[in-house]
Protein backbone atom coordinates (compact mmCIF):
# COMPACT_ATOMS: atom_id res chain seq x y z
CA UNK A 1 0.00 0.00 0.00
CA UNK A 2 3.03 2.43 0.51
CA UNK A 3 4.20 2.19 -2.75
CA UNK A 4 0.77 2.88 -4.43
CA UNK A 5 0.68 5.87 -2.39
CA UNK A 6 3.41 7.55 -4.42
CA UNK A 7 1.20 11.37 -4.58
CA UNK A 8 4.36 13.02 -5.36
CA UNK A 9 4.30 14.94 -2.48
CA UNK A 10 0.28 15.72 -2.00
CA UNK A 11 -1.97 14.70 1.18
CA UNK A 12 -4.08 11.60 1.13
CA UNK A 13 -6.90 14.14 1.23
CA UNK A 14 -8.15 14.34 -2.58
CA UNK A 15 -7.29 10.25 -3.53
CA UNK A 16 -9.19 9.70 -0.39
CA UNK A 17 -12.24 11.57 -2.17
CA UNK A 18 -11.89 10.02 -5.36
CA UNK A 19 -11.69 6.80 -3.05
CA UNK A 20 -14.62 7.51 -1.17
CA UNK A 21 -12.25 7.32 2.13
CA UNK A 22 -11.43 9.69 4.88
CA UNK A 23 -7.18 10.92 4.36
CA UNK A 24 -6.82 9.70 7.78
CA UNK A 25 -8.24 6.11 6.79
CA UNK A 26 -6.23 6.12 3.44
CA UNK A 27 -3.05 7.20 5.47
CA UNK A 28 -3.84 4.37 8.06
CA UNK A 29 -4.35 1.80 5.40
CA UNK A 30 -0.91 3.09 3.18
CA UNK A 31 0.87 2.68 6.31
CA UNK A 32 0.07 -0.64 7.06
CA UNK A 33 -2.01 0.79 10.95
CA UNK A 34 -5.15 -0.56 9.28
CA UNK A 35 -6.26 -3.33 6.69
CA UNK A 36 -9.10 -2.68 4.65
CA UNK A 37 -12.09 -4.98 5.41
CA UNK A 38 -13.17 -4.57 1.06
CA UNK A 39 -10.92 -5.50 -1.25
CA UNK A 40 -12.35 -2.79 -4.01
CA UNK A 41 -10.94 0.32 -1.89
CA UNK A 42 -7.70 -1.62 -2.98
CA UNK A 43 -8.55 -2.71 -6.38
CA UNK A 44 -9.45 1.90 -6.71
CA UNK A 45 -6.34 2.80 -5.06
CA UNK A 46 -4.56 0.47 -7.09
CA UNK A 47 -6.05 1.43 -10.76
CA UNK A 48 -6.19 5.39 -9.66
CA UNK A 49 -1.93 4.64 -9.34
CA UNK A 50 -1.97 2.67 -12.73
CA UNK A 51 -1.77 -1.05 -11.39
CA UNK A 52 -1.92 -3.31 -13.68
CA UNK A 53 -4.19 -6.77 -13.03
CA UNK A 54 -0.90 -8.66 -11.96
CA UNK A 55 -0.07 -6.19 -9.44
CA UNK A 56 -3.42 -5.62 -8.30
CA UNK A 57 -3.69 -9.40 -7.82
CA UNK A 58 -0.68 -9.99 -5.47
CA UNK A 59 -2.18 -6.74 -3.46
CA UNK A 60 -4.65 -8.56 -3.05
CA UNK A 61 -2.95 -11.67 -1.63
CA UNK A 62 -0.81 -9.50 1.12
CA UNK A 63 -3.80 -7.78 1.92
CA UNK A 64 -5.80 -11.06 2.41
CA UNK A 65 -2.97 -12.80 4.23
CA UNK A 66 -2.61 -9.44 7.05
CA UNK A 67 -6.52 -9.45 7.19
CA UNK A 68 -6.79 -13.31 8.25
CA UNK A 69 -3.23 -12.43 10.98
CA UNK A 70 -4.95 -9.39 12.32
CA UNK A 71 -8.15 -11.26 12.92
CA UNK A 72 -6.25 -14.21 14.08
CA UNK A 73 -4.24 -11.94 16.82
CA UNK A 74 -8.00 -10.92 18.17
CA UNK A 75 -9.37 -14.38 19.23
Amino acid sequence: MRALKAWDGRSCEAPGRRLSVSASTLHRYCSGATVPEESAVVDRLALLRGADEEERRALRAVLTSKFSQLMANQS
